[in-house]
Formats: C-alpha cells, structure tokens, sequence
C-alpha cells in the first residue's frame, strides 16, 4: 500500500478518555469495523470505549484478541477459519502469511493502542498483526526474516485507523490517523514520556520497526509528512506540555 505523502494526526486533550476519543472516532469511516486492542485482551478498556462510542454513532463492531503479548496464537480459538495472504515486497521477494479469516477479509481493521497497559513491553501498531499469527507460522516467518516480517504484514492486510491513548497528568491525551508509522512513533513518543528523567534515547524514527515501514512505504518518510492538529477540550497545563514533547521527540512542529 502506497501512502500518501501527508498524513494528518489528530491529537485531543481531554478530562477523559470518553471526550478524549469521541472527536476522532466521530471523524473516522462509519464502515463497521473489527478492532484490534494491543494488550490483546478483549476487556481492553480503550478498544471498549472505542466501541461504545461507535455504537451511539449507530455503527457495529467487535473486537478481535489475540491473547497476551508476547505469546502468539493464545487467542487462536477464537479466530476460526485462517486465510493465506500473499503480497509482493519492493525487492520483487513474495511475501505470504496466513491470518485469522475475520481479520483477512475484514472491510475496516483499527488498531488501538492503550499505552497505559503496553507501555515499555508493546506490541504498539506496527508489530500489532503478528500477534494474530498462530506459533508455527510466526516461527516460519522468524526462520526466513528475524523480526522483519511485523511490518511486512500491514502490506498483507493495512488498517484502517489507528488510535493511541494514555493518561498524561491527570488528564487524557488520544490521537488518531490512518496512518501506521505515524500512529506508532505517537506510542514510542508516549512511552518514552513515562521514563525517568535523564533517560538515554535513540530517535524514535531508528527504531528498526519504523525503519522497515518506511522501507516497505506503508506510511510516512520523514517528520514533515505528519500534519497534526491539537484539540484542547480540557485537562491540565502539564497534558498540553506533553503533547509539545510527544510531537518534539517526533520531529514535527507544533501548529
């Protein structure tokens, strides 16, 4: 899939979550979407909210768990039928992996990032659907390419939208695109928010997962093809000083 080359990023600061998330579910496709929680549970608390908010907007859902992180193919029972996807990479190499047929065929897929559950341990947006592959195929796949083929598998099956939310300061901070590498370094940003003062960090546009998708042209390039837009609905000072931080680590100006 060839991205285009701006992305907008919707970022809300909010009392709650609920307001936090309602101005971006409220602008994404009304199609009825499968959504994808990263802590893999289905008592996800953020996919939760995301689903209310679609139910008042009248349009159906369900959410799709892949068991805990960390463990492919926990949650494979639930996935029933498995479908075998096969996309070309640049270098002109097939690249075939096999995934749950809900998840395959579905019209819309959103990814939605809770950082408070997955901060530090993940899987965030970009390493999300390999956690949807059953244990003898993620080993195939790590046998051919390492870690490369996380990545490789939004070529398979892209999503849709991409949320990421976390509690900053009392407040709630959610942002939205349908952009995956774009959605990711929003998580990474927000993760390395939460670590110790005068913590040693490589850029977040290093990290080797990013690196691949922008390879591979599933999303943005550089830090200026995000084009953000900052909501204020409430919270404190301090949120709005982190989402200055978040967006500074990812290399975009502030509007």
């Amino acid at each position: 899939m060839q991205h285009e080359s701006k992305s907008p990023l919707d970022i809300v600061v909010a009392r709650t979550m609920r307001e936090a998330i309602e101005r971006i579910v409220s602008r994404a496709p009304d199609l009825p979407p499968i959504v994808l929680p990263s802590s893999g549970s289905r008592r996800d608390s953020l996919a939760a909210q995301v689903r209310q908010r679609l139910r008042e907007l009248g349009v159906q859902s369900s959410i799709l768990p892949h068991g805990r992180p960390g463990l492919p193919g926990v949650g494979t029972r639930e996935a029933g039928r498995r479908v075998r996807l096969t996309v070309s990479l640049p270098d002109n190499l097939p690249f075939t992996a096999t995934l749950p047929e809900r998840l395959a065929t579905a019209s819309t897929l959103w990814a939605v990032t809770d950082i408070d559950r997955v901060a530090g341990r993940g899987p965030y947006v970009l390493d999300l659907l390999k956690h949807h592959l059953s244990l003898v195929e993620r080993l195939r796949l790590q046998g051919q390419r390492g870690e490369r083929y996380a990545a490789e598998l939004l070529l398979a099956r892209p999503m849709t939208c991409c949320l990421v939310g976390c509690h900053v300061d009392s407040a709630c901070v959610a942002a939205g695109t349908d952009d995956p590498i774009a959605a990711e370094l929003v998580a990474l940003a927000l993760a390395e928010d939460r670590m110790p003062p005068g913590t040693s960090v490589s850029s977040i546009w290093e990290d080797p997962l990013v690196q691949r998708a922008t390879e591979l042209g599933i999303g943005v390039r550089y830090p200026g093809d995000i084009v953000p837009s900052i909501s204020i609905l409430g919270g404190t000072e301090g949120a709005r000083e982190a989402v200055d931080r978040i967006l500074s680590r990812m290399g975009v100006r502030t509007p």
